[in-house]
């Protein structure tokens, strides 16, 4: 079972599939942005954690995204993270792992930066940091549990959504789903 930093999580409504040029997921219907299964994502520019630049999922297309909400403080985060770091390299090619790292807690005992470099100085996951308002994390359908997965398909659209820790056997099932 997932286990997550407390109970929760939706993965939201099946909608009909497309993207913003009009095209559709052949139900006929267009995607309209938003968060749920089955919408075009949203577009924003994502800071980078310790480093200049931003990430954004609308400039990823072409690859799958999985965007994934941490935190150094949340255990359940901290022990998924190396099936998240064993995807990214699998997948490297095709898929983009970006961890976006909770504004830190007055309780956190890991300071993202040292963390990351001490176990995951030669990861392929594209580390990145939410604001202080946690606005991302909501754009993006948080739902107040840790930790958070999304995964956008090539073309933009959310083919999964929910919150609780993700074995590797169930992150590489969704993305090969999404990667069909």
């Amino acid at each position: 079972a997932a286990e997550d930093i407390a109970p929760g999580g939706d993965e939201g409504g099946n909608t009909p599939g497309g993207d913003d040029a009009g095209n559709t997921g052949g139900s006929g219907t267009v995607a309209l942005p938003g968060n749920n299964v089955g919408n075009l994502a949203y577009s924003a520019d994502i800071p980078l954690l310790a480093r200049e630049g931003s990430f954004n999922v609308a400039n990823n297309r072409g690859k799958v995204t999985v965007l994934n909400f941490w935190g150094t403080w949340c255990p359940p985060c901290r022990n998924e993270m190396p099936d998240f770091d064993r995807i990214a390299a699998e997948y490297a090619e095709s898929v983009t792992v970006f961890a976006v790292h909770t504004y830190p807690k007055a309780t956190d005992t890991y300071n993202p930066v040292s963390y990351v470099n001490q176990y995951f100085p030669d990861s392929k996951i594209v580390f990145g940091v939410n604001d202080v308002n946690g606005s991302f994390y909501d754009l993006y359908g948080g739902d107040g549990y840790y930790p958070f997965t999304v995964i956008i398909d090539a073309e933009g659209i959310i083919t999964y959504r929910n919150s609780g820790a993700l074995s590797y056997e169930q992150l590489k099932a969704l993305i090969n789903e999404a990667l069909q």
